[in-house]
C-alpha cells in the first residue's frame, strides 16, 4: 500500500478523535504511519545503505517477492504487546487504534492484489 494512503486515513482518523482525546489523538500517526518505517531499514540492513530515496524506490518498484519478508513492526506479537499495554496508557491505546487500521489496510489490500 502506498505511503500516501496510510498518511491520508492517519491523518483523517486523527482528526476524527480529537473531540475525544484532544491532540493525543496525533499519535494515531506513530501506528498508522510511521510504523512502515520497518520497510527502509529493512532495506538500510539488507543493502548496507541509508539512501532514503533508493529504498523508496525499491519499495515502490522491486520487493515484489513471492516470499514473505521480515517486517520488525508488522507482525502479531507488536499487535498483542500493543494491546496489553493499551490498558495502562491512553497514547499507547491511541497508537494501537491507528496500528489496527493500518494493518487492516495492509491485509484489505494483500486480498485486493492478491499477495
Amino acid at each position: 500500500m502506498k505511503l500516501i494512503y496510510h498518511f491520508t486515513i492517519s491523518i483523517i482518523l486523527s482528526f476524527l478523535l480529537i473531540p475525544f482525546y484532544g491532540y493525543d489523538s496525533f499519535f494515531v500517526l506513530v501506528g498508522g504511519y510511521l510504523i512502515d518505517i520497518d520497510h527502509y531499514i529493512r532495506y538500510a540492513f539488507l543493502n548496507k545503505t541509508f539512501n532514503i530515496k533508493e529504498a523508496y524506490r525499491y519499495h515502490k518498484t522491486k520487493h515484489r517477492t513471492p516470499f514473505p519478508k521480515l517486517l520488525i513492526f508488522h507482525n502479531i506479537e507488536l499487535l498483542i504487546i500493543l494491546a496489553i499495554l493499551s490498558f495502562f496508557s491512553q497514547i499507547i491505546m491511541i497508537i494501537s487504534f491507528g496500528y489496527v487500521i493500518h494493518m487492516l489496510i495492509d491485509v484489505f489490500h494483500g486480498f485486493k492484489t492478491k499477495k
